[in-house]
């Protein structure tokens, strides 16, 4: 395998060479073997960096890679950039240089360049949109996919916004720019005094380039993002919940005279994961022992004797669903035809869910978010299941609990939320009626949390640091 390997790495160093020397005329074993060293190393080096770095491959100096169709196009990219770079060198050297192309750019030539653009541009929005869709939101079930395109977006994390611009705008746009550049100049490219390519041809090459790579990233789309699942989920039709759900409306509640009160806290992205390995979890050091021990004094599900988890049901993997799910005893798995997931002001309006079950039995309900609740539709999923009193980032900023300027994280971060959950709670207990309170927290939210400026750097990852709070704060 490491055989295979520095085969390829000096075969792009040959290959490059052999074209650097061609250009050059220069043809000393002196300089030959000067410019092969060079070549292999400089063109390789590249190479890698952008495997590792650009296209986010950790594993491109493993051998074992090397026997797999990855060698193909590593091979691929590496002579492109050993082309480049010979074409650039050749620029500085006079060898490779532009003349204005002969007589005017005809009209057709002029629409061959706009439709190449606006197809390099679209190839461009599917390889970079979904590179960054998959590093920014993780893989999702097709289920998550659709919803997220569905709900409303209102609320979401602050610096998503700058995260999408920043990134996959600003990388395509810089690269239609490029692409635009290079195709518009009414040149003609020379070697050596021979006229490589002309500009209408030039014009005819980047077209098919431009569609070959829109097809390229609509099929790197597809397979990346699961597409035909995601079609398949929207269209295909299953009768498993027809099937096997029991309606709360077909069960007789009993519930006593003197009736408990519900508090429910969802703990967002929390899994037994983060328990040392002794104890069933992912880490080197437990960072939640806290929890740990609560989880002792109640009831808690592993598929081991110590601290593993539960099985993770089919539509119920993010938070919305998982709100669905853990209320209702439904998937997040629906006819989209006619539900919008909250736009039109209703959600699930079918379901009967243990809101609109507390509500008959007379309960007060909040649900708290540091969050803007209209994120996912979740006001309409709240206040048509229930009548929540809905406590988000807007409600704070009402009632003068924070700034109506102030915005952190998705909101106002988890220290202020434990303290006004508390207020909160204590105020429905002094109302005389049976209370369900409903929480969520936001500060673990993947891909690397929030943590508070203040915050005692005890470990290297603030994804891990982000869980603090919840040992410092949630147990007081």
């Amino acid at each position: 395998m490491i055989f295979l390997q520095l085969l390829i790495y000096l075969l792009v160093g040959v290959i490059t060479c052999a074209v650097d020397v061609w250009l050059t005329e220069d043809y000393s074993k002196t300089t030959i073997l000067k410019k092969w060293l060079i070549d292999t190393l400089l063109t390789n080096a590249l190479a890698l960096l952008i495997v590792r770095f650009v296209l986010n491959i950790q594993t491109g100096l493993i051998p074992a890679i090397y026997v797999t169709n990855f060698a193909y196009k590593y091979l691929a990219l590496a002579l492109g950039i050993g082309l480049g770079l010979n074409i650039l060198k050749g620029g500085f050297q006079g060898v490779v240089f532009l003349e204005k192309a002969e007589g005017k750019t005809t009209a057709w030539q002029i629409v061959l360049s706009v439709i190449s653009c606006i197809l390099f541009a679209l190839g461009t929005v599917c390889f970079i949109g979904t590179s960054w869709f998959i590093d920014f939101f993780g893989r999702l079930t097709p289920e998550q996919f659709i919803f997220n395109f569905k709900s409303p977006v209102k609320g979401t994390a602050s610096n998503m916004t700058d995260q999408i611009v920043g990134t996959p705008v600003l990388f395509a746009v810089g690269l239609l720019i490029i692409f635009a550049v290079l195709l518009f100049a009414n040149k003609d490219i020379y070697v050596k005094d021979y006229r490589v390519l002309p500009n209408r041809v030039k014009r005819i090459l980047f077209a098919l380039f431009s569609l070959g790579f829109l097809a390229g990233g609509i099929f790197y789309s597809i397979k990346e993002l699961q597409l035909d699942k995601v079609y398949a989920a929207y269209f295909d039709q299953s009768n498993f919940i027809k099937d096997e759900y029991v309606n709360p409306n077909d069960v007789k509640l009993t519930f006593p005279k003197q009736k408990r009160n519900v508090i429910h806290l969802y703990l967002e992205s929390i899994e037994n994961s983060y328990f040392d390995k002794a104890n069933g979890g992912f880490m080197d050091e437990n960072l939640m022992p806290d929890l740990m021990e609560l989880s002792k004094e109640g009831i808690h599900f592993s598929e081991s004797k110590t601290f593993g988890g539960p099985y993770q049901t089919y539509g119920s993997s993010w938070s919305v669903a998982s709100m669905v799910n853990m209320s209702s005893g439904l998937p997040l798995k629906i006819p989209m035809e006619g539900n919008s997931y909250g736009k039109t002001g209703q959600f699930l309006p079918g379901a009967t869910l243990i809101g609109d079950i507390l509500e008959k039995q007379g309960y007060e309900q909040t649900i708290m978010f540091g969050a803007d609740a209209d994120f996912g539709g979740l006001t309409s999923f709240f206040t048509t299941h229930g009548h929540y009193n809905i406590f988000d980032v807007k409600y704070a900023r009402k009632a003068g609990l924070i700034p109506k300027d102030y915005n952190v994280w998705w909101g106002f971060e988890d220290n202020k939320l434990y303290d006004f959950a508390k207020a909160e709670m204590t105020r429905l207990a002094n109302t005389g009626k049976p209370f369900n309170f409903t929480m969520e927290n936001a500060d673990t939210h993947f891909p690397d949390g929030f943590v508070e400026p203040d915050t005692p750097k005890i470990y290297p990852s603030q994804y891990a640091m982000s869980f603090t709070i919840l040992k410092n704060k949630l147990w007081i």
